[in-house]
């Protein structure tokens, strides 16, 4: 939960998580309309003057031998894939390896007894040995030997990237007032294993020296049962004259006969932290050789079991009726009446108002295919085919669902909610400059976080996806980043070499 800076609380006798977001919500504020208690405000003056966290990053090593045998393998004569042998599981040299690759497979055998009568030979898969599982964690392989002689398997040798861990890395965020090391007075944060990079160690560090290290008041009121309210969100509070934003840090709700309050509990918080100074030192020599992941593995597979993720808004159901839906109900469905085309989202067991920027642009065009129909328009200087609905007022821009253009400039662009190709667009504030952008499997193409964005294929709800963007490339896998760092080698090195002489 710290490592992505989340929140993780129980709603509706569910447990949910969600990353922290310090935007101030406009839409509600706490003041004396909604405020049934005195409010109690205690200052916190805090002494520190800076954070320091700890971590350790993970590099891959160069390519290198992660398994060869220790000593040879005799199989006897006449065996083959229909000839039950035994299975040997095979551990690289650490328990993560990148792109394993088998480089080399020989052996030899004696058509004699006489040494000189000795045949090397190279195994050919499926013939002398069958890869029965091959991953980055380890391999499982059968060998056979069709040969009526014994074979001897001399060679196995597997390549791959391992992993190496860097232990101790530091990341500094302080008051630009700290110049000298005797003036430091630092929060040291305890060490977490998922905190890897110095990237998401610089911005956990930022946002915890934001929450802790920076004088605050902590409050606490009542209000009567306001279902909009929310832990970790930021709401104005205006009272006499207290004007500021808290964070809610907790709520708890009384239930008693005629009695239906909450108890809020928040701190101050700042809109920006404002000016700091960052300074960071880059451990140069591994702990080890090489790092075993599988705790941090077995720690994750738990983790995924007890964390439910929160993509119930990408899957919600619609429910498309004149009455109130009683049946098959689920937080976050979206429920239409065609009659009055008034939209409403259910949550804490009610049906809610909600408003066009709430529903997924998907689902609009989803509701809008009924009746819809495909014309074909054009100008003198633009032609294409429009799948249009009746005009609808609520739904997709202007009744319009998805198009295929192109005109006499070559510009070429298909668009529909979630789908984008344009080819050769001019920009219209540079006519000199021409942009090309493909977003495929997208929440919503009309974003404005797809501006610079060339190619993308799924966003922040997809567990896959595939960012580029003008001079940076994102990459993730079941969930997880990947970035090799390879380009980041000299600047570490460069640092390392800057800390270890200021050291001096």
């Amino acid at each position: 939960i710290e490592a992505s800076d989340g929140i993780l609380y129980v709603k509706n006798k569910k447990l949910f998580y969600r990353p922290r977001n310090l935007t101030i919500n406009h839409a509600f504020s706490f003041n004396r309309t909604n405020i049934i208690t005195s409010l109690e405000e205690i200052e916190k003056e805090v002494l520190q003057n800076g954070i320091r966290l700890v971590y350790d990053r993970y590099e891959k090593l160069d390519n290198q031998v992660v398994f060869n045998l220790q000593k040879k393998i005799i199989t006897e004569p006449n065996t083959n894939p229909d000839t039950e042998v035994p299975t040997m599981r095979i551990s690289f040299i650490t328990s993560a390896v990148s792109n394993p690759a088998l480089t080399k497979a020989t052996g030899y055998y004696f058509t004699t007894d006489d040494p000189s009568s000795k045949v090397d030979i190279t195994l050919e898969e499926n013939v002398h040995y069958k890869k029965v599982s091959w991953k980055e964690t380890g391999a499982e392989v059968k060998f056979y030997n069709p040969l009526p002689y014994k074979l001897y398997v001399d060679n196995f040798e597997i390549k791959g990237v391992p992993l190496s861990m860097y232990s101790d890395n530091e990341v500094n965020v302080m008051f630009p007032n700290v110049l000298e090391k005797h003036q430091e007075n630092f929060i040291t944060s305890s060490k977490n294993k998922f905190i890897q990079t110095s990237e998401q160690a610089k911005f956990l560090a930022k946002k915890a020296m934001r929450r802790g290290v920076v004088n605050h008041a902590e409050y606490q009121f009542k209000t009567p049962f306001l279902h909009q309210i929310e832990v970790g969100g930021v709401y104005g509070l205006d009272l006499e004259d207290i004007h500021t934003v808290i964070e809610i840090t907790n709520i708890s709700i009384n239930l008693r006969p005629g009695v239906f309050r909450m108890d809020i509990q928040g701190i101050s918080v700042k809109e920006e932290l404002g000016s700091v100074k960052i300074t960071s030192k880059l451990s140069g020599n591994p702990k080890e050789s090489y790092i075993d992941l599988r705790p941090v593995e077995e720690e994750l597979k738990k983790q995924n079991g007890e964390l439910k993720k929160l993509d119930r808004d990408v899957r919600s159901k619609l429910h498309k009726m004149n009455k109130v839906p009683t049946e098959n109900v689920e937080e976050n469905d979206i429920w239409l009446n065609p009659d009055t085309n008034e939209w409403k989202k259910f949550y804490n067991g009610v049906w809610n108002p909600i408003s066009e920027k709430e529903i997924l642009p998907s689902m609009k065009m989803y509701n809008s295919l009924d009746g819809n129909v495909i014309k074909l328009q054009g100008t003198a200087d633009k032609v294409g085919a429009y799948l249009v609905n009746g005009g609808e007022k609520f739904g997709s821009s202007n009744g319009e669902l998805a198009h295929v253009t192109f005109d006499k400039l070559g510009q070429f662009e298909a668009e529909n909610p979630n789908n984008r190709v344009a080819l050769n667009i001019k920009d219209p504030a540079n006519p000199s400059q021409v942009n090309s952008q493909i977003l495929l499997g997208v929440t919503d193409v009309k974003d404005e976080k797809w501006k610079d964005v060339i190619f993308a294929l799924g966003d922040e709800a997809s567990p896959n996806r595939f960012i580029f963007r003008n001079g940076s490339l994102q990459q993730t896998v079941n969930g997880e980043e990947l970035s090799e760092k390879l380009s980041n080698v000299d600047r570490n090195i460069s640092n390392l070499a800057q800390a270890d002489s200021e050291n001096k």
